[in-house]
C-alpha cells in the first residue's frame, strides 16, 4: 500500500510508532544508529500486511546498546544530511549507507559519547538551521556542508562552547516565520521576522546568536 495514514496503524501493548518510511519491495532500507553505524537490508524481507512484523535483529546485527535514529529508503542517489550532536556533519547519498554485511559498516565518525542526529533529506532545501543547548541559533547555506559519499567526520556545522551540544537541526527551502523552541516555561513557537534572521544568519562554523528569553531551538514550527 502507498499513501497509508500512520494513524491507522496499531501496536501491541507497550509499543509505539518510531519511524514511518514509504518504500517499494524492490528497494533497500537503510538504517543509521546513534553511534554512526549504517545497515541495509531488502524491503522484501519485511513482512507486508498487518501484524507485528519481525524484530530488526533478524534482519541486521545492530551493535549492542545502539538505538536507531533513522530508517531511510528511496533513490540511491538521493542526498541526506548527517550530523552528530557535537556540531559536525556532512551530506552523502543514500547508497553510501548500503552494506552487504548484517553487522553494517562505519559511516558517520563520532567522538566517544557523541550521538548521531536523525538524517534529513536535502533535495530542494537551501538553508540549514542549527541550535545549541546554550540558546544560540545559526542559519547558513546548506551548500557549505561538505559532500562525502562514503561518510566520515564531515565539517563543523556550528561552533559549540565546551560542554554544549546541538539542541536541534532542520533544513528548509527558505527561512521560516517561526521556529519551535524550549523555554523555561515550556515549549512554544517563536516568531522571527526577516530582520530577526539577519543576526542569526552567517557562514558555517560560527557560534550564531542568542535567542531571546532563554529559548533553545528544537526544530521547525
Amino acid at each position: 500500500g502507498k499513501g497509508l495514514s500512520p494513524e491507522q496503524f496499531s501496536f501491541k501493548a507497550g509499543d509505539a510508532m518510531l519511524f514511518v518510511t514509504e518504500t517499494r519491495t524492490t528497494s533497500q532500507l537503510c538504517l543509521l544508529d546513534e553511534r554512526g553505524r549504517a545497515y541495509s537490508f531488502s524491503t522484501s524481507a519485511v513482512p507486508s500486511g498487518r501484524g507485528d512484523g519481525v524484530p530488526l535483529s533478524t534482519l541486521i546485527e545492530l551493535q549492542e546498546g545502539a538505538f536507531p535514529v533513522g530508517i531511510l529508503s528511496g533513490d540511491p542517489d538521493s542526498v541526506y544530511l548527517f550530523a552528530g550532536d557535537t556540531g559536525y556533519g556532512l551530506t552523502a547519498p543514500l547508497k553510501g549507507l548500503q552494506s552487504r554485511q548484517k553487522a553494517g559498516k562505519s559511516f558517520l565518525t563520532l567522538d566517544p559519547g557523541e550521538k548521531a542526529l536523525p538524517p534529513m533529506a536535502v533535495k530542494d532545501m537551501r538553508m540549514l538551521i542549527a541550535g545549541a543547548t546554550n540558546g544560540r541559533l545559526l542559519a547558513f547555506d546548506i551548500a557549505e556542508v561538505k559532500h562525502l559519499p562514503a561518510g566520515g567526520r564531515g565539517v563543523m556545522l556550528m561552533m559549540l562552547e565546551e560542554g554544549q551540544r546541538l539542541s536541534g537541526m532542520s533544513v528548509c527551502s527558505q527561512l521560516p516565520p517561526s521556529v519551535q523552541v524550549q523555554t523555561p516555561k515550556g515549549p512554544k513557537n517563536l516568531k522571527l521576522k526577516p530582520e530577526d534572521w539577519v543576526k542569526y544568519t552567517a557562514k558555517r562554523a560560527r557560534k550564531g546568536a542568542l535567542l531571546p528569553d532563554g529559548a533553545v531551538f528544537i526544530g521547525l514550527a
